[in-house]
């Protein structure tokens, strides 16, 4: 598994931001298969390339909050990652609890709460919404 991408972030106003990925992700072997309903659907590659689209616009309310929305055709990094040739839509809100603590580590932490949904293509298989919470810190470098 190997992936290349190209992200571009452009600000609509000081509030709303525009965010668009786009790449190529490349993987030695995968499998997939739906199980239910007959008839089962499976789709088996090896050494196969598939292109990776994101769309994402996210709007700050205030320092703690933002709402974001997100479409992608491919890989991802978030639930059901690493499967490729998916579609997938995602709503949620991050929430930044300490975003004036003197201390970094509390200044940087993050929680999403999102749902999914993602349809894998090739299988004609929908997961159907499904909710996630994420906690993770989000370093800058410089």
């Amino acid at each position: 598994m190997g992936w290349l991408h190209a992200t571009a972030t452009r600000n609509i106003t000081p509030k709303f931001r525009v965010h668009a990925t786009t790449g190529v992700s490349y993987h030695h072997y995968y499998k997939l298969w739906r199980k239910d309903p007959l008839p089962r659907l499976e789709v088996e590659r090896t050494d196969a390339f598939s292109p990776d689209l994101w769309f994402g616009l996210d709007y700050k309310y205030n320092r703690m909050f933002r709402f974001l929305g997100i479409v992608l055709y491919g890989n991802s990094f978030g639930f059901w990652d690493q499967v490729p040739r998916k579609l997938q839509l995602i709503a949620g809100v991050n929430m930044a609890p300490f975003p004036d603590s003197w201390w970094g580590v509390f200044r940087r932490m993050r929680f999403d709460i999102g749902v999914f949904n993602t349809y894998f293509l090739e299988v004609e298989k929908e997961q159907g919404w499904f909710p996630a919470l994420y906690l993770y810190w989000q370093f800058q470098l410089f």
